[in-house]
């Protein structure tokens, strides 16, 4: 859990394998609009994707990674 100096207190989650699965915003968020969940995905060792939502659910932003084969770089 952490506590940022606007207040904001974010959870954290992780999987066996030690990788962030999410964030959780706890508390009430600013507004419905304001990113109160994220979802990372893996694909083993590789980070491939994020997924925010909003505090009212709805999905806000995605983000997609591509790496070179064989490497850790996107």
């Amino acid at each position: 859990r952490v506590s940022l100096p606007d207040g904001a207190r974010w959870r954290y989650r992780y999987d066996a394998f030690g990788r962030r699965v999410s964030k959780v915003r706890e508390g009430q968020a600013p507004s419905a609009q304001a990113v109160a969940r994220v979802a990372y995905r893996w694909d083993g060792d590789l980070l491939i994707g994020q997924q925010q939502y909003r505090a009212d659910g709805s999905a806000a932003r995605e983000v997609q990674w591509v790496y070179e084969p064989g490497s850790f770089r996107p």
